[in-house]
């Protein structure tokens, strides 16, 4: 691997396909939301599932809503948020 002058390495690993950062991403988002979808959703506490929502997913959630069991969510292809 050589990496020419004034090359960023990680923009070297992202142009050779070295390592599909763009993949691993998608499937960890995806696999939050499949986390959610068939074990937290059914989870009969109204906190862990507002906590798991907010904290995890990044779901907005206005005070005073409700968030039901089997409520099923769905990925974004827009990427995770931004913190």
């Amino acid at each position: 691997m050589k990496i020419e002058a004034g090359q960023n390495l990680i923009d070297y690993i992202r142009r050779k396909r070295v390592f599909p950062f763009d993949a691993c991403r998608a499937f960890f988002r995806n696999l939050k939301c499949y986390l959610y979808n068939y074990w937290i959703t059914y989870f009969p506490s109204y906190h862990v599932r507002h906590w798991y929502l907010k904290h995890v997913l990044g779901v907005k959630i206005g005070k005073g809503s409700f968030v039901h069991l089997g409520c099923y969510f769905l990925p974004t292809r827009g990427g995770d948020r931004n913190r």
